[in-house]
C-alpha cells in the first residue's frame, strides 16, 4: 500500500510541472525558426496571390526579427491560462445564447486551432496517458479530490499561441498561417515535454492515479448493416480514446502536420469555404481530457 502524498509536496511538484511546461514554450520559436520558415516557403510555393504573398512575408518577418517576442508572448499566455484556467475556458466556449457577427478570418482561426489541437491530442495520447495519470495523483493529494487536468493539454497550448499572436498584433489570417505551419514543431515539443515531465514525476515516486490506469483502447461493435469506408478509421469520442495504451515507439511525425500547398490557408478564406471543409475532429476538441467516469466505463 502506497504512503499518502503530503499535500505540500504535491503542490510544490504541481508548481514545478507548470514551470517546466511554460519553459518548453519560452524559446519555442527560437529553436524552431528555420524549420517553420522552410515549411512556410514550401506550403505556399505554388500560391502567389497578393494576399498569400503578403501573409507569408509577414510571418517570415516576425520569425526573422522577433522570435523571442513570439516565444515570450506564447509562454506568458500559457502561464496566465494555468493561473486562471476557468477564465480562458469560458472565453474559448464563448457566450451561449448570444448572436454575434464573426469575421471570416477569425472563424477560420478558431476552426484551424481546434482541429490542430484535436490532432495533437490524438497523436500524443500515449504520452498524455502517462503524465496525466501522475498529475492527477498530485491534484488528488493537493485538493483531496480528483481535479481537472486539461489545463496541461494541447488545446490550451494552441489557444495560448493564438492569443499570443493576437496580443502582438498579427491579424487572424497571418496568425492562422503561422499556427498551421508551427504544428509539426509543436507536436515534437509537446511529445518531448510530456515524456520528460512523466520521467521527472516517476523519479519523485509519483504513481499514476487509479482513475487513469493503462487500459486497452475501447472497441465499438459495427452495425452489421453498416459497411465501413475503405481505409476509414474507427470513430470514437476523442475524450474516451485519447488514452490508448498502444505506445507508438519510433513512429514518425504524423503527415497531417505537414500542410500541402493547396491547404496552406484552407481556413482563412470565406465562411463558405470554411464550411466546405468539414471539421469532424474539431467538433470534439472542446473535451480533450477524459473524466474518470469515462475512463472507468471502457
Amino acid at each position: 500500500m502506497s504512503v499518502p502524498l503530503d499535500p505540500s509536496i504535491a503542490i510544490a511538484l504541481l508548481s514545478e510541472a507548470e514551470t517546466r511546461m511554460a519553459q518548453a514554450l519560452d524559446n519555442f520559436f527560437q529553436r524552431n525558426r528555420e524549420r517553420i520558415q522552410d515549411t512556410l516557403l514550401r506550403a505556399i510555393a505554388t500560391q502567389t496571390t497578393p494576399s498569400m504573398l503578403e501573409s507569408r512575408q509577414t510571418c517570415l518577418d516576425w520569425l526573422q526579427a522577433s522570435p523571442d517576442r513570439l516565444s515570450s508572448a506564447f509562454a506568458e499566455q500559457f502561464r496566465q491560462h494555468l493561473a486562471h484556467p476557468e477564465t480562458f475556458e469560458h472565453q474559448a466556449r464563448g457566450r451561449s445564447g448570444q448572436l454575434q457577427l464573426v469575421d471570416d478570418d477569425v472563424l477560420g482561426r478558431q476552426l484551424a486551432s481546434d482541429k490542430i489541437a484535436a490532432h495533437l491530442t490524438d497523436d500524443l495520447r500515449p504520452e498524455l496517458l502517462l503524465v496525466f495519470g501522475r498529475l492527477q495523483s498530485l491534484i488528488q493529494a493537493s485538493l483531496g479530490a480528483p481535479g481537472e487536468i486539461q489545463a496541461f493539454g494541447p488545446l490550451p497550448v494552441i489557444h495560448a499561441l493564438s492569443r499570443a499572436l493576437d496580443s502582438l498584433g498579427l491579424d487572424s489570417q497571418n496568425g492562422t498561417l503561422l499556427i498551421q505551419n508551427s504544428a509539426a514543431p509543436l507536436f515534437d515539443t509537446l511529445k518531448h515535454t510530456y515524456s520528460a515531465l512523466n520521467q521527472f514525476l516517476l523519479e519523485q515516486g509519483i504513481e499514476q492515479h487509479t482513475s487513469i490506469r493503462a487500459q486497452p483502447a475501447p472497441t465499438r461493435r459495427l452495425n452489421p448493416q453498416t459497411k465501413p469506408r475503405p481505409g476509414a478509421k474507427m470513430a470514437f469520442p476523442l475524450h474516451c480514446h485519447v488514452f490508448s495504451t498502444r505506445l507508438q515507439a519510433g513512429k514518425p511525425r504524423p503527415a497531417r502536420y505537414l500542410p500541402r500547398p493547396s491547404q496552406a490557408l484552407s481556413f482563412c478564406g470565406s465562411f463558405s469555404k470554411a464550411l466546405a471543409n468539414p471539421m469532424r475532429e474539431a467538433s470534439t476538441s472542446r473535451c480533450l481530457m477524459p473524466s474518470p467516469a469515462c475512463l472507468n466505463s471502457s
